[in-house]
C-alpha cells in the first residue's frame, strides 16, 4: 500500500510526498522499492528502502537506509534539503543514500553521489559529495548554516568554464543565501591560485573575494608580447550578473603582479634606444617586471609597470581593447660607457601583432 507509506513521508518531511508505485522484496531480507516518487518539487526515478522487518506490520515506519536514484534536485531547493529534517513520530530514517543525483538550476554542476548520516532527531549529522576527477565534498550542517570541505583532482569553475583548476582544494560555510570559501586553491598554468570568496545569489548573482596567484606562467596570455615570465601577486575579483555560468565574462580583476626572469617578445627596447628607433626587432630580457593590472570585462590595463634589466630601466603604461587592440608608452634609459641614453617608445598595433616606435 504506498498510499500508507507516502502518506508518513509526507509528515516526516513536511512536503508532500507522492508514489507512482510500490514493490516488496524479501528474498534478501525486507526491501520496498518506490517508482516515480516526487517529494514537493523533487522528482526521484526510483527510491530502495531497506526497513526493519517488525515497521512491516507496524504504524511506525523505522528506515534503517534508504537509497535514492536518479534525483531531480532544484537548486533552489538545496538550503532547505541540508538543514533540513527527515523524521516524525511514524517515520525515521538512519542513512541516506543518492546515486546520480542532478541538480535543476541555474548553475551548472555535475551529476553527483551522496552518503548521508542522520541524527536522532532527523537532522543530517553528516553528508559526503563524491563527483567526477575524484571530487569529494564534506556537508556538517550545524543549525541554519553548513560548513563544507572538499577536494578533486579536477575542476572547471561554474562561473568560469573556460577556467580548469587541478588539484583543487576549498573551505568554507553555506547558507541558504550565501556560500562562503574561507580559503579555496588549485594549480594553474604551472602555477598556483588561491584566495578567499563570497557567493551570494538571488535575481542577481555576485561572486567576489580576494585572489593570489604564484609562479604562473604568464607568457600564455600574450607572448608576442612576454614570451617568457613566472607571475607572482595578489588582488581582488568580482562578477556580478543574472546568470551564473555567464559571471566570468563580467569579471573584474585588480591587483599588483611581479613577473620574475622574463623576456619581452617582439622587440628590443635597448636596440630601439641606441638605433633611435631605426632598429626594434629582437627580444628584451628582464631580471623583474613590476606593476598594477585591472582586466574589466576583457579589457587590461596596465599601470606603474616597471621592468629591470641590466643596464635598462623603463617605466610603461599599456591599455588592452577587447578586440585585442594595443596602445601604450614605455619611458626607458640604457646606462652605457659614460652616459644615459634616455627614450620614449610608443606601443601600437594588437597584442598579438605588437609595433614599436617613437
Amino acid at each position: 500500500n504506498s498510499g500508507q507509506y507516502a502518506k508518513a513521508a509526507s509528515a516526516a518531511l513536511g512536503r508532500k510526498v507522492s508514489i507512482g508505485a510500490a514493490r516488496m522484496s524479501l528474498v534478501n531480507g525486507p526491501e520496498l522499492r518506490f517508482e516515480r516518487v516526487r517529494i514537493g518539487d523533487i522528482v526521484v526515478e526510483s527510491v530502495r528502502v531497506f526497513p526493519s522487518l517488525r515497521s512491516l506490520f507496524s504504524d511506525k515506519k523505522i528506515m534503517g537506509r534508504v537509497e535514492l536514484i536518479g534525483a531531480l534536485v532544484p537548486e533552489n531547493e538545496l538550503g532547505a534539503v541540508l538543514t533540513g529534517k527527515i523524521g516524525s513520530d511514524e517515520y525515521s530514517v538512519t542513512r541516506v543514500e543518492a546515486k546520480q543525483l542532478r541538480m535543476r538550476g541555474p548553475l551548472p554542476l555535475p551529476p553527483l553521489d551522496a552518503e548521508a548520516i542522520l541524527n536522532g532527531d532527523g537532522t543530517f549529522k553528516s553528508i559526503v559529495l563524491h563527483g567526477p576527477d575524484k571530487l569529494e565534498v564534506k556537508l556538517m550542517p550545524v543549525g541554519a548554516s553548513v560548513t563544507l570541505e572538499g577536494r578533486a583532482d579536477s575542476l572547471t569553475l561554474p562561473f568560469a568554464r573556460q577556467v580548469t583548476l587541478t588539484d583543487f582544494s576549498l573551505k568554507g560555510v553555506a547558507t541558504r543565501e550565501r556560500l562562503t570559501l574561507s580559503e579555496w586553491e588549485g594549480e594553474l598554468l604551472d602555477g598556483i591560485l588561491s584566495g578567499s570568496a563570497s557567493i551570494t545569489w538571488g535575481p542577481s548573482w555576485l561572486a567576489e573575494g580576494e585572489l593570489k596567484f604564484k609562479n604562473v606562467n604568464a607568457a600564455v596570455f600574450a607572448p608576442a608580447l612576454l614570451s617568457e615570465g613566472k607571475a607572482t601577486g595578489s588582488g581582488r575579483y568580482a562578477m556580478r550578473g543574472a546568470v551564473p555560468a555567464k559571471l566570468g565574462a563580467d569579471a573584474r580583476i585588480e591587483g599588483d603582479f611581479t613577473i620574475s626572469k622574463g623576456v619581452l617578445g617582439s622587440f628590443d627596447l635597448s636596440r630601439s634606444i641606441r638605433t633611435a628607433g631605426k632598429e626594434t626587432q629582437g627580444r628584451t630580457l628582464f631580471a623583474e617586471l613590476t606593476g598594477r593590472g585591472v582586466y574589466d570585462r576583457g579589457a587590461v590595463a596596465l599601470r606603474n609597470v616597471n621592468v629591470a634589466a641590466g643596464a635598462l630601466n623603463a617605466g610603461a603604461t599599456a591599455d588592452i581593447e577587447r578586440s585585442g587592440a594595443l596602445s601604450g608608452r614605455i619611458v626607458a634609459d640604457v646606462r652605457t660607457a659614460g652616459h644615459v641614453l634616455r627614450s620614449t617608445i610608443n606601443l601600437g598595433g594588437t597584442v598579438k601583432q605588437p609595433e614599436v616606435k617613437k
